[in-house]
């Protein structure tokens, strides 16, 4: 049998950060470490054991060499939302056993959470990290909901698919579970 893996969506346009001056690629902007945003992110996913893949966009060369660096399978495509990056992702992983859903701006979240989750869709079809009761991630979906996840298009992410399966909510003491960086980082690499 199959192990879940972790999809990382790396196909946003970083909409927030252009609003608000970033320049270039949101997830290639270094932390205060000077490692890129989305290094991290990609680092800790592998340090997991488990399988990775990224979807990101054609044109974000930078992270796709991150990916190439890391022997990490990669596919780029000019994804209008959420959901389709989510089905890519899911398609291009059919024999996975469970999808775990990893924004790649979020390089705060513990390697042992990618493993609570993959742990807890033993007993649920959904389940996510949560710190103070916010809603985090990984999101983690079973086998089961496949052809659900290969549905999602646009823009709409697989948010009706937890209100249809309630996740079971695990609890974190990081609240790297929770945070994004959406917004430029300054020299500190602080948002």
């Amino acid at each position: 049998m199959n192990s879940c893996g972790i999809i990382i969506t790396a196909a946003g346009f970083g909409r927030r950060y252009q609003a608000a001056g970033g320049k270039g690629v949101k997830l290639e902007q270094p932390l205060a470490s000077g490692e890129p945003l989305f290094a991290a992110v990609l680092r800790h996913a592998v340090a997991s054991g488990l399988p990775v893949q990224v979807v990101t966009r054609p044109d974000y060369r930078g992270i796709q060499a991150l990916c190439t660096q890391a022997n990490v399978s990669w596919c780029a495509i000019d994804s209008r939302g959420m959901g389709d990056t989510i089905a890519e992702g899911v398609r291009r992983c059919l024999n996975w056993q469970g999808w775990l859903i990893q924004p790649g701006d979020m390089p705060g979240v513990p390697v042992a959470a990618y493993q609570q989750v993959t742990q807890a869709l033993t007993q649920r079809l959904t389940a996510r990290m949560v710190w103070q009761q916010l809603p985090g991630h990984p999101v983690g979906f079973a086998a089961p909901l496949r052809d659900s996840l290969l549905q999602l298009a646009g823009d709409s992410g697989a948010k009706a698919l937890l209100r249809e399966h309630p996740p079971l909510l695990i609890s974190s003491t990081d609240r790297g579970v929770v945070d994004d960086i959406d917004l430029p980082l300054n020299t500190t690499g602080k948002p």
